[in-house]
């Protein structure tokens, strides 16, 4: 693996968290409609699991007539996030022993996610994660997701290294796809989380972190 510089997600690539985002999903059913799961349309699914959150909350307020406001919405969420980044949030298994091989190897990093960079630098400290890294990228700076190279492109600017050597690493498979379409190869990573099959995974993938297995299966390949 021909590798000088690494982008990481960090929701569900870095630290152990999409299984709050399910919890967070049931509390906002059980506060806003009457402990009644709220059943989201498929492409509204996808949307509310790949935009901003603000865009999350807005589409959950206005067309399913979830809260009193989007902004209520949005300060809740945000107000429950920051305590779970502060305090619960975990690295997923493997993490640390590829970013400590990573590092030995001179290998330069930075983090892009769609949360906020508050929030993202809490919870990299949370997860013991920030010896790793000195600079995050956050959607929330460019205003729209991953749907866009543009926070990858950012990343690869900062990191300084040819776009050929430079890897993506997600979860998502939008924002596998966006990275692949730019030019980068890419870590697809499964979580049981995500409503995505490995197959799906693996199509926008150069190598698949697949059920069961961790990043550091990478170590040395």
């Amino acid at each position: 693996m021909k590798i000088k510089g690494a982008i990481f997600d960090f929701d569900g690539t870095l630290g152990d968290s999409l299984g709050y985002w399910e919890w967070q999903y049931a509390d906002l059913s059980q506060k806003y409609n009457g402990g009644k799961k709220v059943e989201l349309a498929p492409e509204d699914d996808k949307k509310f699991r790949t935009s901003l959150i603000s865009d999350s909350m807005k589409l959950l307020h206005e067309k399913y007539g979830i809260g009193e406001s989007a902004d209520s919405l949005l300060k809740y969420v945000n107000d429950s996030i920051k305590k779970f980044y502060l305090t619960e949030v975990k690295p997923k298994e493997g993490v640390v022993e590829y970013l400590d091989y990573l590092q030995s190897k001179g290998v330069k990093m930075c983090v892009a996610s769609a949360t906020a960079e508050a929030e993202l630098k809490v919870a990299i400290k949370c997860c013991g994660l920030e010896k790793y890294f000195d600079k995050v990228f956050s959607c929330s700076e460019l205003g729209f997701g991953k749907e866009k190279p543009d926070i990858f492109l950012m990343a690869l600017d900062y990191l300084g290294t040819d776009i050929n050597d430079t890897w993506v690493f997600e979860d998502s498979l939008l924002a596998l796809e966006t990275a692949q379409k730019a030019g980068f190869k890419t870590v697809g990573i499964f979580d049981k989380n995500n409503p995505y099959t490995e197959e799906q995974i693996a199509k926008f993938s150069t190598l698949l972190i697949g059920e069961a297995k961790t990043l550091s299966r990478l170590i040395e390949l």
